[in-house]
């Protein structure tokens, strides 16, 4: 794993997802009070990317706004479709100030 600092604790806003591309991949990192959730940036039923404007935060789930998609923010499990595929998750690290999201090799 390969851990890729990506910003201070000030610079999330709780509730507001942003998006990274970390080693080829996009990701969104979204914190929810004093924990911080990464998952793939984009919908598995049509790939619109939920930073872009189409995802939105709701109760520990991220939902897409073209079909309603629904998923866990912690798992990446399908809550309600037309979503046929979980989001893959990432592991979030807070080490002092520092907000660092481990990346597989």
């Amino acid at each position: 794993m390969t851990a890729h600092n990506i910003g201070k604790l000030s610079d999330f806003t709780p509730g507001v997802m942003r998006g990274f591309e970390l080693d080829g991949w996009s990701i969104a990192v979204l914190r929810l009070e004093d924990r911080f959730y990464a998952f793939d940036n984009y919908c598995t039923h049509e790939g619109v990317t939920f930073t872009s404007g189409y995802g939105v935060v709701a109760k520990n789930r991220v939902v897409c706004m073209l079909h309603s998609s629904a998923f866990d923010v912690a798992t990446g499990a399908v809550l309600t479709g037309p979503a046929p595929d979980p989001l893959k998750t990432y592991e979030v690290q807070v080490n002092g100030d520092d907000v660092l999201v481990a990346m597989p090799d």
